[in-house]
């Protein structure tokens, strides 16, 4: 379980990273658009959380790590998408549900998984 939720954090990075570079996004534009911060802090949970998850699957440091991964990706792949979306006139609701992934998916893994990963840490 946690080798899989580690894969889909790859491969969520690989899509922010993708859409970013198929929209022309500048580095600057990137990280203007909080995709380089939202790709840097979940890969870095993610990796802390697989192997903390790997060794100690009872623990739930490493899950809350890899929760905080999983969603602090998909908002950088939400916000990649949005950008290629506009350039290529993709519809409002496609845009607006990619808007709304990217508005309501980072604050789960700042607000709930990182806070929690910090009650549970000490033990």
């Amino acid at each position: 379980m946690a080798f899989g939720l580690f894969a889909l954090v790859v491969l969520e990075t690989a899509v922010a990273v993708g859409a970013a570079v198929w929209a022309g996004l500048t580095w600057a534009a990137a990280v203007d658009a909080f995709v380089v911060t939202n790709v840097a802090i979940g890969l870095s949970c993610a990796v802390a959380g697989l192997l903390v998850a790997w060794q100690r699957p009872r623990y739930p440091l490493g899950w809350l790590l890899l929760a905080a991964g999983v969603f602090q990706t998909a908002s950088a792949a939400a916000a990649s998408l949005d950008v290629l979306g506009v350039r290529r006139g993709w519809s409002p609701s496609a845009l607006r549900l990619l808007e709304t992934v990217f508005a309501y998916a980072w604050p789960w893994s700042i607000a709930l998984f990182l806070p929690l990963a910090l009650l549970v840490f000490p033990d």
